[in-house]
């Protein structure tokens, strides 16, 4: 199973044929959000050139805690701490774009957790709002189950060049 097929709440946006599923304009802007998000990037990390994004809509609901969702998509393997290079070791920078608030706005739970040697640290995701984070070991992360309500978001994977 590949977590960046298309399945159910999660969409690769960046895949020939996401125009049938997004529409024109929203691949358009999905590439152009993506391509941004590159640009910054590399810039922050110092990576000239970060390359290769893979994507993925995701909306993770109340609904995705029982029923056929649950048990058709690996939605909760989130759930589980997990270091991005571990499932692909090209992936260098990991980085979330929040198309929806936390902190029982738009939803309950979904916060962004990194898991250290003495304590875990929490991000509430906020819409707009773009944490990005180095891929490799010294980030372990999962994300905490959604409770209540919907939580969208736009995750993006870049590969370096070295």
């Amino acid at each position: 199973n590949d977590p960046h097929s298309c399945r159910g709440r999660v969409f690769p946006p960046l895949v020939p044929g996401a125009n049938d599923d997004l529409g024109e304009d929203g691949a358009v802007l999905a590439f152009a959000i993506v391509e941004y998000m590159r640009r910054f990037l590399s810039r922050k990390f110092g990576m000239p050139e970060l390359q290769e994004p893979e994507a993925l809509l995701q909306w993770l609901h109340t609904d995705d805690l029982a029923g056929e969702v649950a048990d058709d998509l690996p939605t909760w393997a989130y759930a589980i701490p997990h270091i991005d290079a571990a499932n692909r070791p090209s992936y260098a920078v990991s980085a979330i774009l929040y198309l929806s608030t936390g902190g029982g706005l738009d939803f309950e739970g979904g916060r962004l957790l990194f898991h250290g040697d003495e304590a875990d640290s929490a991000i509430v995701p906020r819409e707009g709002r773009l944490m990005a984070f180095t891929s490799g070991v010294e980030n372990p992360h999962s994300i905490e189950r959604v409770t209540a309500g919907e939580r969208f978001a736009l995750s993006v994977w870049f590969k370096d060049s070295d």
